[in-house]
């Protein structure tokens, strides 16, 4: 292992600063701009050179078959670029890389040959006639073949990982600088310049854990694994250790490509966007296309690996290429999920878009990184996908099973939606034959959805004891009830779709109402039979009536307002303003001697003129024996426009007699409700 500790000291030791990173991601990271700018600079410099005195001393006088012979070489340099472009480095052409290299540095030195005996037979012109007659046109020509010389090389060495490349540039740097001193002294100073700036970008292409750039990466990491014997056991040690050791050079890229992801992502992230930029999400080689060089190198290795029939490391190279790639889902998690809000709302939108990038962008590009490491249609390549998947699904799994207070909260509807439209689909589409990778999804969803029901239709809502003073007003916990079904209803196009999935066995669905209605029905008669039993608890016997009334007379006017089916079905109008009129009549025909009694203990000015004008606002009884009305809807206008304010102004009259305030016209008292809206406001 001091292999392995000697390469981590240098990777930290080698690490690009903030200028070098720069340059690898805003510069050098164009690579169809700089093929195409390789190509015009070898097109460039070999029609300068040809325009130039340079060929005319290489070649003499004129001929067809030096024509013929300095075109073909023109081409061969032009399609040994347009070659390395298709190429991208040794890995494509593996079973002739060395005779490719080979290649490669045998017409570097033809060039160098070429244009070192070319310009030795100029300066040998020269001095026999003892000055320097080029014409200006033709010195420009000469400067302009170098330029594009150099520009060539220095396109072709940031691409590749050939040396020799990189030298070819530093050889036309050189010849440049000696042509512009000719010309005029301080024209050096411009070429210093270009010189300069060519070098400093070639410098920051380099990969620091490895080494110099210049060498091939093959050579580099991969020496002993093609050197490695076959006859024994004793070579997968070796082959381990090299695996072992991209991994970790892959993993020091890890904070670099999820920061790269950030900056990419950084509208989405932070709320600025709803949507992925379409370019990312499209790109399935984002991630491959910049850790290249460690792509190639573990290929290479795996290569050598699985070609000595140790079928025993299938295993191996899964669970260690899983751990590392565990890590980079978990660097990713603390750059595009970063978010120090304790608020349960804003966790729960960062977790959201979390989900959309993992599944839209990472295992995308996991399964395109996959294949390239372990071969298109590898076993392990398959195996690798699915157990990073499976990581992913664990991790998704661990953050809703960490916040279990998430099963009684409103976002649990947001929540069951994401898993159902979004995580489930992309799962199966990933595994349409594999149970394991979704049944654990599919219970998960039907675990949402139960509770997302049952967040919404409940019969546990009990109400906590209030205040006497309170009595004549709804019960903080039927505003709430209300409210949350008034939000079921608004989205039952949503709602009712989940009920129809999961549906509780303790609602009995009748065809008459639509399947929410049962459903806010069976709600609604939960809480009023627990405000009962409450309130009958709580309260004299003098304040259960009107604390009842205020609360179903409160039901009766917000399921109105909210549009409620309920309200179009006169049975059930009739049914609520029935146990109003109930209520009523316990204080219509008590002896009003003992009604007036309870008054004076509390306020001595109540009369009994005052008492029983307060009764006479109140009583339909008319209204709840007809048995047939005028025309639809008659019934729901009486109730909305006559039954619930007249049960209104009941109860406003009973609580100011109670409270000793006379002045039933000008005098505002506040209510629960309005202290909740107020409440909710302030918030």
């Amino acid at each position: 292992m001091e292999t392995v500790d000697a390469f981590l000291t240098s990777g930290d030791r080698n690490k690009p600063n903030t200028f070098e990173i720069w340059v690898q991601s805003r510069v050098l990271q164009r690579p169809i701009f700089w093929w195409i700018v390789s190509i015009v600079g070898a097109v460039v410099g070999l029609i300068g050179f040809g325009l130039s005195s340079n060929l005319k001393h290489l070649l003499g006088d004129p001929k067809p078959w030096k024509n013929v012979g300095y075109t073909l070489f023109c081409v061969s340099v032009v399609v040994f670029a347009v070659v390395l472009h298709r190429l991208k480095g040794p890995a494509k052409v593996l079973p002739y890389r060395r005779q490719f290299k080979a290649c490669g540095v045998f017409l570097a030195l033809l060039v160098i040959f070429i244009y070192t005996f070319s310009r030795r037979g100029e300066e040998q012109e020269q001095q026999r006639k003892g000055h320097n007659d080029t014409p200006n046109n033709v010195q420009v020509a000469g400067i302009v073949s170098l330029v594009g010389f150099v520009v060539m090389a220095f396109a072709l060495s940031i691409q590749t990982n050939y040396g020799f490349v990189g030298e070819l540039m530093k050889f036309f740097l050189e010849e440049l600088m000696v042509e512009l001193i000719k010309i005029r002294w301080w024209y050096g100073f411009f070429g210093a310049l270009f010189s300069f700036l060519l070098i400093i970008l070639h410098s920051c292409k380099e990969k620091h854990a490895e080494g110099d750039v210049h060498q091939d990466p093959i050579d580099n990491n991969t020496t002993l694994l093609l050197d490695i014997r076959t006859d024994s056991l004793s070579t997968v040690r070796p082959t381990q250790d090299l695996f072992t050791l991209a991994l970790l050079n892959l993993n020091k890229k890890d904070l670099e490509l999820s920061q790269n992801l950030r900056r990419h992502l950084i509208g989405y992230i932070n709320d600025w966007s709803d949507q992925i930029p379409e370019g990312i999400m499209q790109d399935q080689n984002f991630i491959k296309d910049r850790i290249r060089r460690e792509v190639e190198t573990l290929h290479l290795i795996v290569n050598q690996m699985t070609s000595r029939d140790h079928f025993e490391m299938d295993n191996w190279l899964v669970m260690v290429y899983i751990r590392s790639r565990k890590q980079f889902l978990l660097t990713c998690e603390s750059e595009l999920k970063s978010d120090n809000s304790t608020a349960q709302v804003s966790r729960i939108k960062k977790w959201i878009k979390y989900c959309n990038i993992v599944l839209k962008i990472l295992i995308p590009n996991e399964r395109v990184l996959c294949q390239q490491v372990f071969g298109e249609f590898s076993p392990i390549s398959n195996k690798c996908f699915e157990q990073f998947c499976s990581q992913v699904k664990q991790d998704l799994l661990s953050f809703i099973q960490g916040i279990p207070e998430l099963m009684s909260s409103p976002e649990i509807a947001l929540l069951f939606r994401i898993v159902r439209d979004l995580i489930v689909p992309e799962f199966h589409s990933l595994f349409p034959h594999n149970l394991s990778m979704t049944i654990e999804m599919i219970d998960l969803t039907k675990k949402l959805g139960e509770a997302t029901r049952d967040y919404y239709f409940r019969d546990d809502d009990f109400p906590p004891e209030i205040e006497n003073s309170h009595s004549c007003e709804p019960h903080p916990i039927t505003i709430q009830v209300l409210n949350r079904l008034d939000i079921a209803f608004k989205d039952r196009d949503i709602i009712e779709p989940l009920l129809k999935t999961y549906p509780n066995s303790k609602v009995q669905v009748r065809e008459e109402w639509s399947l929410i209605s049962h459903y806010i029905d069976w709600n609604i008669n939960k809480l009023e039979a627990s405000l009962e039993s409450t309130l009958k608890k709580t309260y004299i016997y003098e304040l259960q009536g009107v604390s009842i009334m205020a609360n179903v007379n409160y039901i009766l006017k917000k399921a109105y307002e909210f549009g409620f089916e309920l309200t179009k079905k006169d049975g059930w109008l009739k049914e609520q303003a029935s146990k109003i009129q109930q209520c009523f009549e316990q204080y219509y025909r008590e002896n009003p001697t003992e009604l007036l009694a309870f008054f004076k203990q509390h306020n001595e000015k109540v009369t009994e003129h005052s008492m029983r004008e307060m009764l006479r606002l109140f009583n339909f009884n008319h209204l709840l024996e007809k048995q047939s009305y005028s025309y639809q809807g008659e019934l729901i206008l009486l109730v909305n426009k006559g039954f619930v304010p007249s049960c209104e102004n009941f109860l406003h009259r009973f609580r100011t007699l109670l409270n000793g305030n006379e002045d039933t016209h000008h005098t505002y008292i506040p209510t629960i409700e309005d202290e909740i809206e107020d409440d909710v406001a302030w918030r």
